[in-house]
């Protein structure tokens, strides 16, 4: 499947291009392969019109931070999302997963903060 990913990422339309970018490298992140696989987030991260993958890839390059013990670098990477995110499950999916950095740093307050505004947004 990386292969296929790989080929349409460099020779599919732009918008096809850029969601086999980051099918390649959730790929590498599943094989896992997490240093390629983070350099992959990263192309896509610093691609200002990556628009849904680019805040896809934050999401995923945050969980191999925090699988690493980075919290702070993981949150750092999770709240950008939180702040641009026009599809809601994208959004929905950031607040979960601040919620769950935010308890493992250990900041109870905010991660329930989070739950509870992630609550009233999808019910």
């Amino acid at each position: 499947a990386r292969k296929r990913y790989e080929r349409l990422a460099v020779s599919a339309p732009r918008v096809l291009a850029l969601e086999a970018q980051y099918g390649a490298a959730l790929s590498l992140m599943r094989e896992p392969q997490l240093a390629p696989a983070t350099a992959e987030f990263a192309r896509l991260i610093a691609d200002p019109e990556s628009g849904r993958w680019g805040q896809l890839a934050r999401l995923r390059a945050a969980e191999i931070r925090a699988g690493a013990g980075e919290i702070e670098p993981a949150i750092a990477l999770v709240r950008p999302v939180l702040a641009a995110a026009q599809e809601p499950e994208v959004k929905d999916e950031a607040s979960l997963s601040l919620a769950g950095l935010l308890a493992r740093k250990p900041d109870l307050p905010a991660a329930e903060a989070e739950l509870r505004e992630l609550l009233t947004r999808s019910p």
